[in-house]
């Protein structure tokens, strides 16, 4: 029987976004034409067939229960399964941290970091950011487990520290406002180059006395 902590909808909503997103990644391995011909993962070799093995794994089972969750509502779930004992719960709280670090690095490590292997991190890219949304998605779950003690906190901060509530967010609006200004008007992120970086020219001594 079901324990019933998530909605269907959220669930439906998390299935939808991990199926969708597991077979875009899957496309772009598989069509991306990056790499020279005689690279890695550069043509249909089996190892690009090895590298989008686990998209679409996840592509299948995301769609599997989310089908199988809207002909039967009492069906087996994936996400009712991992979330209703401790040791569960306690590995999958590792697990989403791992995944957020991997897809953190996949989107802010640039490919030139990697010198000789940059091309074969740029192939596997789609799969860290991959890794990154699944964490993402499982700490939508658990704030959602704990929604009503965040709320509650939230709450009784608001309500405790409205004048520090109220500050803040004024001072949020000022910045927001300064980077809308600063966005639109580039004042202070661009010059005036002419003129600037040119090539020093030295004067000679002679060209000084003819013009005295």
């Amino acid at each position: 029987m079901k324990s019933n902590l998530f909605p269907g909808n959220f669930v439906y909503f998390q299935y939808i976004i991990t199926a969708s997103h597991s077979l875009l990644v899957s496309y772009v391995i598989f069509f991306n034409k990056t790499a020279p011909v005689d690279f890695f993962l550069s043509g249909p070799s089996w190892l690009r067939v090895l590298a989008i093995v686990f998209p679409m794994l996840i592509f299948i089972s995301a769609l599997y229960f989310l089908l199988r969750n809207r002909n039967d509502p009492n069906a087996f779930d994936f996400f009712e399964y991992v979330f209703t004992t401790s040791p569960r719960i306690k590995a999958l709280q590792f697990l989403t941290i791992t995944a957020l670090g991997i897809g953190l690095l996949g989107i802010c490590l640039p490919s030139y970091h990697l010198g000789e292997y940059a091309a074969y991190y740029v192939r596997l890219q789609p799969l860290l950011i991959l890794l990154g949304v699944l964490g993402v998605q499982l700490i939508l779950c658990f704030l959602f487990l704990r929604r009503s003690e965040i709320y509650d906190h939230f709450h009784k901060s608001s309500t405790e520290n409205k004048k520090v509530v109220r500050n803040t967010a004024l001072i949020f609006s000022i910045f927001i406002l300064l980077w809308f200004i600063i966005a639109q008007t580039a004042i202070g992120t661009s010059t005036d180059e002419d003129f600037w970086y040119e090539a020093g020219v030295p004067i000679l001594p002679a060209q000084i006395f003819q013009q005295l």
